[in-house]
């Protein structure tokens, strides 16, 4: 699973920063 670091964005639930694998 991959987490997302960072805040959404407006226009959706995409995160602003890139994905990283969780540990």
């Amino acid at each position: 699973m991959l987490w997302h670091w960072g805040e959404t964005n407006p226009t959706g639930d995409k995160p602003k920063t890139v994905t990283h694998p969780s540990p």
